[in-house]
Formats: C-alpha cells, structure tokens, sequence
C-alpha cells in the first residue's frame, strides 16, 4: 500500500512553474482525449460513441466516465509537485491521486470529502539531480478534473520514454473496486510489471457485449486481457456471448496477443466458494468457466487463463465475496504481470 503523507506548505508561487495544457495532454496515457473546459482540464477515457452507449445506464455512465487507468507521466527533475483537482459529485468512490516516481511510491493524495477539491504539494527527490519517471495516477473509481500541476520553474520537463500498450476489458474487478488506489489495480500492477503503459476499459457491472467494441481510439496495444464472466454467470448470460465478442474483438485486432481471464472464485450465498451454486440457467459457475474456455480454444492467438493462476482460493482475499481486498489486487495483479512474461511462450 502507498503511504501517505502529509500536504506540505504552498510552494513560492516564483519558484513554479504551470504545465500548459498542450504539455498535459502530451504526457497523458490512457484517455482518447483530454480537453480543457474553464478552469477544468477533463479526462475522457473513451471515444464519444462508447460513452454514449453507455449513457442508457446510470451506473455504466457514472463508471465509465471515471479516470481509471489513466497516467500522467513524464521526465523531469523537479524537486515537488503542486496538484490542484477536484472530484464530480456522485462518482462512485472518492478521490485518491496516487503518485510515483521511478516506479517507486511518493504518496497518495485524497480530496477532500466535503467538497472533493484538493490542493496539495508534494515532495520529489532526486539522486544526483538527474530527471524522474513521474507518474501521476489519477482515481479509478472517480471522475476527476484537473485544475493544475506545476513544477519548479528551473527544471527539465520532457516527455517520458514510450512504451508499448496493454489494453484491458472488463467489469469492476478490472476498474479496480476496492483497490487500495489507482497505481495499485490489478491492470496497473501487472503494467508496470512489464513495462507497459495502461488503456483500462473496465467498467463495473459490465459483461461480454459485442456492441460495447466500439473503437475509434487509434490504439495498438501489444496485449489485450478480457476479464468478464462473474456478472454474465450471476445475471445468467449465455457463454455464447462472448463468441460474438471475441469474433468482434479478433476483427479489430487481427494480430494481438489476447488473455481472458476465468472468473474468479466467488464466496458469497449463491456460491460459498463451493462452486456447485447454479444461476438461472442452471449452469455452475465452473460450467461455465469450463464453456468459456473451449470457446476461447476456438481462436487463434488467444489463452485462456483459470483463476487458480490469477488468484489463491481464499476468503480473505475478498472484501465482499466477489472483490479482490487490496491485498487481493496486488496478488492478482503479480500473478497477471508474470502470465504477461510466459504464457505465451508455454
């Protein structure tokens, strides 16, 4: 977990100076764009045709539009950080900004509860006076504006390195609910495993919905994870839906790796970690794990994965049953990260 310190004093407004928000815009990973609205800079992770399918839910509308998986990062060696931002009313958890530094936690910011505002300024040493990888992890279950960064007035500010992209669907297990903060999902940890920057399009609540790939980001991600199952089982959704998803998606992606992820085990009182519940259509939850993986079995290029490499088979390892806890999501993320490194050369 990151620890989190305190905010320290306002630094000399002589000694910063504000990114501009064409320089945000540039170091910003994982968003289709990034637009400046008054005094807000917002954060749209997906293409205004997806947002907009996603609109005829309340709760896929307020989840889709959240910050998650998206990274501001860039080389500098400046000795803080001022952030100003603010949290939309109603998003679904509170604001956590996490922030590292060559891979290394700093500290994690929180807005403030009454009002979702925060002001902070954070320390950032460097050794030897050389140029930071800062990341800057906006929330992952919140929609967040960025009022401003600054940095100190005589630093270096240049772009990070690129790296190659993993792209990730799924539900709210992949948008990280209940995660200690945004650095530290599953998708966010298994990233920086390899090296690799985030495009997350998890959405909570959501399942394999061939009509939700709509793409219009110019993405080239070097693998894809899909990780959907536990609410089609429970909602009783045929595993032939995600025949028609992974045919749509293999058609977007001729040529990338792609990993689905088996649903997780679930304790709670339709399955008590038991696995012989049914849902409506009187199918197990490993039935249809079981489906799913023959389906996969059917495509090119494409593994499937069985929870018992993602995740050990513990109760405590879940918050509510269906959730990883935090501790959960980095056990989950590791397993994810090294799976990245090997399976496909198994």
């Amino acid at each position: 977990m990151i620890a989190t310190l305190p905010a320290i004093g306002l630094a000399d407004s002589q000694s910063m100076r504000k990114l501009s928000i064409e320089e945000i815009k540039k170091f910003t990973c994982g968003a289709f764009q990034v637009i400046k609205k008054d005094k807000n800079i917002e954060f749209q992770r997906f293409c205004p045709k997806l947002q907009d399918y996603f609109k005829t839910n309340p709760t896929f509308d307020i989840r889709a539009k959240c910050t998650t998986g998206i990274v501001i990062r860039f080389a500098s060696d400046t000795s803080f950080l001022k952030i100003k931002a603010k949290i939309v009313p109603k998003s679904p958890a509170t604001g956590q900004i996490d922030i590292l530094s060559n891979n290394k936690p700093i500290t994690s910011l929180h807005t403030n509860l009454k009002n979702g505002l925060l002001d902070a300024v954070v320390p950032i040493t460097s050794e030897n006076n050389e140029m930071n990888i800062i990341e800057i992890y906006l929330p992952h279950y919140s929609v967040c504006y960025i009022n401003e960064i600054f940095i100190e007035k005589k630093s270096g500010l240049s772009a990070a390195p690129l790296q190659d992209i993993l792209l990730a669907f799924g539900d709210s297990i992949t948008q990280g609910g209940g995660a200690y903060g945004p650095s530290q999902t599953a998708v966010s940890i298994a990233a920086r495993q390899n090296n690799l920057s985030i495009c997350n399009f998890g959405v909570g609540g959501y399942f394999f919905d061939a009509n939700s790939l709509i793409c219009e980001q110019a993405i080239e991600p070097r693998y894809i994870i899909v990780a959907f199952g536990t609410n089609d089982w429970s909602l009783g959704k045929s595993p032939n839906n995600a025949r028609d998803y992974l045919n749509k998606l293999r058609a977007i992606f001729p040529h990338t790796k792609i990993i689905i992820l088996e649903p997780l085990f679930r304790f709670r009182p339709d399955t008590d970690g038991a696995n012989n519940a049914v849902n409506k259509n009187k199918i197990t939850l490993s039935e249809y794990r079981a489906q799913l993986a023959q389906l996969v079995s059917e495509f090119d290029n494409m593994i499937c994965v069985p929870p018992s490499r993602l995740l050990k088979f513990d109760k405590d390892l879940l918050s509510d049953g269906v959730h990883p806890t935090g501790e959960g999501y980095i056990q989950f993320g590791t397993n994810i990260g090294q799976i990245l490194k090997t399976i496909f050369d198994e």
